[in-house]
């Protein structure tokens, strides 16, 4: 047999050792689950269940079509420097002079806000990484 009957039998040969070798893995999981499934059998009962449920939602379910949006998500929002400018809103509609500046005055509001950090006393972690002297 040449080059090319040895690159012929290649493919045959891999799936002859990767069946080899998922069948002699195969018991040893198979044993593994049925002895956790016997251990805890109302445990094994419910996640059955909604393995059965979930695989259900997914055949089942409408989900994995959408339509998509007739307007832009984003007009959901004010644009600030439409609003600054006095330009339209994303109602279409101009704003009046003084409404301008209404506006201005609320974006130019900065909140004020504390954020206090606590840090708990000595702990495990301190202990193990931290040992010093």
């Amino acid at each position: 047999m040449g080059i090319f009957g040895s690159a012929m039998a290649l493919p045959s040969t891999l799936l002859f050792y990767a069946t080899w070798i998922v069948s002699s893995l195969l018991r040893p999981f198979m044993m593994g689950t049925i002895l956790c499934l016997l251990t805890n059998i109302p445990a094994a009962h419910e996640k059955i269940r909604l393995f059965l449920q979930t695989f259900e939602f997914l055949v089942f379910s409408k989900d994995k079509k959408w339509k998509k949006a007739t307007q832009d998500p984003a007009s959901f929002f004010d644009a600030p420097s439409a609003a600054k400018d006095g330009a339209a809103t994303s109602d279409g509609d101009a704003k009046a002079d003084g409404d301008a500046d209404a506006t201005n005055d609320e974006a130019d509001a900065v909140e004020k806000k504390t954020v206090i950090f606590l840090r708990h006393g000595e702990s495990t972690w301190n202990d193990t990484f931290n040992k010093g002297e």
